[in-house]
């Protein structure tokens, strides 16, 4: 394995700047508009039902990264002009981490519909579980980078 030049050395410390906003800023505001929020407890909405629909939705949305992924590859080895293999990594990365972040937003919903702070933190260890399965990390990002290299150079 290659050592990564200084831009692709950027782009990493880029999408782990995004990462951290994705996987651990934005949930952590989402508790706080939350718990600054006034929603008052709805008897109106059928909360259990909308809960379990959005917690299914949730636990499968973020299955669908890798067929994202594919198509995008795919797209990316027929184009003409492409970005670097480190901002090509970015893109994917990012699409993934929103599929998870999603979960949190699912919870945030929920909340602002039912007004029962308990029911978004329902969708928080889902959440984490996804954002662990796709955070970023080094050794994948540098397979990532060679892999394309390899394949853009046979075509």
């Amino acid at each position: 394995m290659r050592p990564l030049t200084e831009s692709e050395n950027r782009d990493w410390r880029l999408l782990q700047l995004i990462a951290i906003a994705i996987g651990i800023v934005a949930p952590i505001a989402y508790l706080i508009v939350a718990k600054v929020s006034t929603v008052p407890v709805s008897t109106q909405t059928p909360a259990d039902m909308i809960t379990y629909i959005l917690m299914i939705f949730g636990a499968f949305q973020p299955a669908v990264a890798p067929i994202v992924n594919r198509m995008q590859v795919n797209q990316y080895l027929r184009a003409r002009t492409r970005p670097s293999p480190g901002k090509f990594f970015i893109n994917i990365t990012i699409i993934r981490l929103a599929l998870a972040e999603a979960i949190f937003v699912y919870g945030l919903m929920v909340y602002f519909l039912s007004g029962e702070f308990n029911r978004m933190l329902y969708f928080y260890p889902l959440g984490a579980v996804w954002m662990l399965v796709y955070w970023p990390r080094k050794g994948k990002y540098e397979s990532f980078i060679e892999l394309v290299e390899r394949n853009t150079a046979r075509r």
